[in-house]
């Protein structure tokens, strides 16, 4: 159950990280961001 809990952590994280890097203009990291964050998700 624990690594349900890290894994829907770490994929709200790598989301919002996105929304960041997005807002800076960022894109190539809030693509990556974004990537990462469907794939913790996904795998939850």
């Amino acid at each position: 159950m624990r690594h349900f809990y890290f894994r829907l952590i770490l994929g709200i994280v790598c989301l919002a990280a996105a929304v960041v890097s997005a807002v800076k203009a960022n894109i190539s990291f809030a693509a990556l961001y974004v990537v990462l964050g469907i794939v913790f998700l996904w795998s939850t």
